[in-house]
């Protein structure tokens, strides 16, 4: 079952990642990356799986759960570190200062300018997924 799952930097530096969507349990996690706060939803996921079939059934909603990461910029960012945030913001037609704001955040970005950051990581998916070796 596929659901969405929300990735976000938290104030303090830290970032947290929860499904919204679930009725049967509050599947979330945290930690100091976006991939730690991945891992740690990963030991909640299977906490709650095993309590579930404990207790004789797995809800629908946890078995063969697909989750669908919506970013936040700065988390993005975290989980795509290998992407040079200087030539990306240059091709999302940002100004590399700010993008570094939005990757630490100390700055938030529009929805004008999440938007063209979006759009130039589909834009670079696009690009990687036709490359041939």
């Amino acid at each position: 079952m596929k659901k969405k799952a929300i990735v976000e930097m938290y104030e303090d530096g830290t970032y947290g990642i929860y499904v919204p969507e679930m009725a049967c349990c509050a599947l979330d996690g945290t930690g100091n990356s976006v991939q730690e706060a991945k891992d740690c939803m990963k030991e909640a996921y299977d906490e709650f799986v095993a309590y579930f079939k404990a207790q004789g059934e797995v809800p629908e909603e946890l078995s063969n759960l697909e989750l669908e990461y919506k970013y936040d910029v700065a988390s993005f960012l975290d989980a795509f570190d290998w992407i040079n945030v200087t030539k990306f913001a240059k091709r999302a037609g940002i100004n590399d200062s700010l993008m570094r704001r939005y990757k630490n955040g100390s700055a938030f970005a529009s929805e004008k300018q999440c938007n063209k950051i979006h759009q130039c990581a589909v834009n670079l998916a696009k690009e990687l997924s036709a490359a041939m070796l």
